[in-house]
């Protein structure tokens, strides 16, 4: 079976035969499931939802825990695949903590992304020149090459639009290679 590296595991793809509105609500029961494990309460959990599942759209969970409003988003690929995507992280994650290899500060750490993450992300892709919905990293780096060498306050460019540049690539990194 194929996988895909997030966040440094493999998450093996999801088959999309099984794509259909029930599985997607068996996804977010299932993170649910996974999040309780950490004491987080099930009413301080949310989800971004989508009425089409197969749309290429992003997935999105938040959640309390220990007092602060955690996050955690994938845009990668189709809304039930992002959602599937958002278990296996938090699965792997909440497994850490539970054996030890983590604590609950580190985990915390890993899905503490600033409220407007997504605003961040569409204003780093115009920034960038490239679509809306574009998830090709290795055409946002050309892109990035591109404009910082053109912005690069070596070349003449201005510093402010240079450090822009480079925030607006580190902003899709993050998002697409964890």
């Amino acid at each position: 079976m194929a996988t895909i590296k997030v966040r440094g595991y493999d998450i093996p793809q999801f088959d999309m035969k099984q794509a259909s509105n029930r599985k997607a609500v068996q996804l977010k029961n299932m993170i649910t499931a996974q999040l309780k494990k950490l004491g987080v309460e099930e009413d301080s959990i949310s989800f971004k939802d989508e009425a089409m599942v197969i749309k290429r759209a992003a997935a999105s969970v938040s959640w309390y825990m220990d007092w602060q409003n955690l996050y955690y988003s994938y845009t990668s690929l189709r809304y039930i695949e992002n959602l599937h995507v958002i278990l296996q992280v938090i699965e792997h994650e909440v497994n850490a903590v539970l054996s030890g290899e983590k604590t609950r500060e580190e985990c915390i750490a890993v899905f503490n992304e600033d409220k407007d993450v997504e605003v961040q992300r569409k204003e780093a892709r115009a920034l960038l020149g490239v679509s809306h919905d574009s998830f090709d990293f290795d055409m946002i780096t050309k892109k990035y090459k591109d404009l910082s060498k053109a912005h690069h306050p070596d070349m003449g460019g201005d510093l402010e639009t240079f450090q822009k540049i480079n925030i607006a690539h580190k902003t899709l990194k993050k998002e697409l290679l964890g």
